[in-house]
């Protein structure tokens, strides 16, 4: 991850009242160099610095009302560092271009910011049902497992394979197949908590990752969720069942590719063996 990613998470996580004390900061900051380096020279673009980050992280409001102050404190410096203007109203019109241009800049950072938001949402999203991806899955699986080095918090993973959904695709139609995968995600998303992770990973193929639950607690977790899954696919008339590899993690997962790797060699176990059963597992 790079310094400039970094910052951002980091600053993405921060209160409000603290983005205010660093923007007001940043703004005397500039005030201060404008006023010292006098009239002569002039510095003006370093005020989108503080409006800039009031778009990006604190909002269309906070951007304008950081340009209001950026224009009252170049007034202020001027005025101490003694200019003059040949008329009030020539003052007036200098001051309201950099309003004008200041309140752009800042409105069109944040709709950006927004716009990159939506990106990157989009990005973790699986396109047919709505839930995480592979990536999206990926990037709050790591952060769990640094949640869970830091106060140790119990993981458990859940890697479901629908069985026979080849059949379904064959017999019903693609579009069938998708509806199978919807109801899937859906009845999986009703399931998990609030503080769960699932994901469509690949095909057939989803997993879910339970958090600071016991292993115990987990198992009869993941048993229920495949009965309502049962019942959703008998429901619909779908001959569709469910081999699940399920490892529970004593100790913290060195990274999200052996979660996966583990339930993943735990679920084939279950498909070459019975099919529409758990396989669980503590490592």
């Amino acid at each position: 991850m790079s310094t400039v990613q970094r910052l951002s998470e980091y600053f993405e996580h921060k209160s409000k009242p603290f983005l205010i004390a660093v923007n007001i900061t940043l703004l005397l900051c500039i005030g201060f160099v404008d006023y010292i380096t006098g009239y002569e020279i002039g510095i003006s673009l370093f005020y989108l610095i503080p409006i800039s980050f009031a778009g990006w992280f604190g909002g269309r409001s906070p951007s304008i009302i950081i340009s209001f102050l950026s224009v009252l404190t170049m007034a202020a410096t001027d005025f101490l560092a003694g200019k003059e203007y040949g008329h009030f109203l020539v003052e007036c019109w200098n001051l309201l271009m950099h309003l004008g241009f200041f309140v752009v800049c800042g409105v069109l950072l944040f709709s950006l910011g927004k716009a990159l938001e939506r990106e990157k949402e989009n990005a973790r999203r699986d396109y047919l049902t709505g839930i995480n991806n592979f990536q999206g899955f990926k990037e709050l699986a790591e952060r769990e497992i640094e949640r869970s080095r830091r106060y140790g918090t119990v993981l458990s993973a859940a890697y479901i394979d629908c069985d026979n959904f080849k059949e379904v695709n064959d017999t019903l139609g693609h579009d069938a197949g998708g509806r199978v995968l919807r109801a899937v995600a859906d009845a999986i998303q009703k399931h998990v908590r609030a503080t769960d992770i699932a994901a469509r990973i690949g095909g057939d193929e989803f997993v879910v990752l339970l958090t600071d639950v016991s292993h115990d607690i987990s198992v009869g977790f993941v048993e229920k969720m495949r009965r309502l899954l049962l019942q959703e696919m008998k429901r619909n008339n779908w001959n569709v069942t469910f081999s699940i590899g399920m490892v529970s993690f004593s100790t913290p997962p060195l990274s999200v590719e052996e979660i996966l790797k583990k339930s993943d060699t735990l679920m084939y176990c279950v498909k070459r063996e019975t099919k529409d059963a758990i396989k669980h597992e503590v490592v």
